[in-house]
């Protein structure tokens, strides 16, 4: 069995979604990026030797039990880390604790992956600090936002590095809640 690389996303509710998804591609447009769903990793398996008959099997498991999470944003931020170019940081709550130990109950004999609730707004190697202290100041924060989707994410070609790779990026599993 060839490696496969998954990830389970939680996506904002339809009004929150359209918000988001333009700002996204607003930012990928004006700077050669790729647009993506906005999402919540709520866990990462990495590149794991598991069918994705498995993978939706448990992850509907834990789907039954999902309610809306609503998630406090904190403040937009940035780093170096391509998957972290610029992000909204959320603050974990209960919701959020209780349905990353369910991921973590299922999967964590493939992958430990440390929760950290943030939506990432752009994926862009080398991008100028400049910039993102640019567009951090042009977006306002709502008090909170309401995740009903779960996603799970099948990357064949494996973990992200450039902008590019978020082509590889399949839709293999999704449910409101």
């Amino acid at each position: 069995m060839k490696t496969s690389d998954f990830s389970f996303w939680l996506i904002p509710e339809e009004k929150e979604k359209q918000k988001w998804q333009k700002i996204i591609d607003d930012l990928a447009k004006s700077y050669q990026a790729y647009s993506f769903i906005p999402h919540i990793t709520i866990y990462w398996l990495g590149e794991v030797n598991v069918s994705v008959k498995t993978i939706i099997k448990k992850t509907k498991e834990i789907a039954s039990f999902l309610k809306p999470i609503s998630l406090k944003p904190l403040k937009i931020d940035y780093s170096e880390i391509f998957t972290k170019t610029l992000f909204i940081q959320f603050e974990k709550n209960n919701q959020s604790i209780n349905v990353y130990q369910k991921f973590k109950e299922k999967f964590s004999s493939y992958n430990v992956y440390d929760f950290n609730p943030h939506l990432s707004l752009i994926y862009k190697n080398q991008m100028p600090v400049l910039e993102k202290e640019k567009i951090k100041k042009e977006i306002k924060l709502p008090k909170s936002i309401k995740f009903n989707q779960l996603t799970v994410i099948l990357n064949k070609k494996g973990t992200i590095k450039k902008e590019k790779d978020v082509l590889n990026w399949e839709i293999v599993y999704s449910k409101r809640f």
